[in-house]
């Protein structure tokens, strides 16, 4: 714990997210957005045990969720502790995640999620970058944790590309889709 008191009482620099709105998202300002209404799977579904076939279950009006649907739209990211607690508690409550805009910074630990928690839109993309904006054997040591967050596919990603650093790394949907299952955020209907 004495290691992390001072990472827990400095922000490593990533901007507080900003989360997008639509018909069927709910604004947030401290915590992404929950998901009240449908979400279907895009045409290139791949079988009827994938991830995204659950998270379709929710365009039947008759289905009630037993679990939240978190959507991730144009986060900047943040503090890495907060999110680190924020992904922990995505994870043992076994949250359904959209990414559907911008994930920057700290918002790409969510990636460390099973990969049958979450679903991506053709908006997405991820945005990596080191840790930055405390004392510099912090920085490293939040920079080291991220990389040990990520699954395989992202690591081996990020270090085709020279690892993290200040320079910004940019993954696009094509790049993600290969590894985590699209979908769609169904449009709201008139009353």
């Amino acid at each position: 714990m004495k290691k992390l008191t001072p990472f827990l009482a400095v922000c490593l620099g990533f901007a507080h997210a900003a989360y997008a709105t639509s018909d069927d998202v709910t604004r947030s300002t401290n915590s992404p957005a929950e998901l009240s209404a449908s979400i279907v799977p895009n045409s290139s579904s791949r079988g009827t045990a994938t991830p995204q076939t659950r998270v379709a279950a929710l365009s039947n009006k008759s289905f009630i969720p037993q679990r939240k649907v978190i959507v991730i739209s144009r986060d900047d990211g943040g503090d890495l502790v907060n999110y680190a607690k924020r992904v922990s508690r995505a994870r043992q409550e076994k949250d359904w995640l959209v990414f559907n805009g911008q994930c920057a910074s700290a918002c790409t630990l969510y990636l460390s999620l099973d990969p049958k928690q979450m679903c991506i839109t053709k908006n997405t993309s991820f945005v990596f970058h080191a840790a930055y904006g405390a004392k510099r054997d912090v920085n490293q040591w939040g920079t080291r944790y991220l990389a040990k967050q990520y699954p395989d596919w992202v690591q081996n990603w990020i270090a085709k590309r020279g690892g993290l650093s200040n320079r910004i790394l940019r993954m696009s949907y094509t790049q993600a889709s290969k590894h985590i299952n699209p979908c769609k955020i169904a449009k709201s209907r008139p009353s």
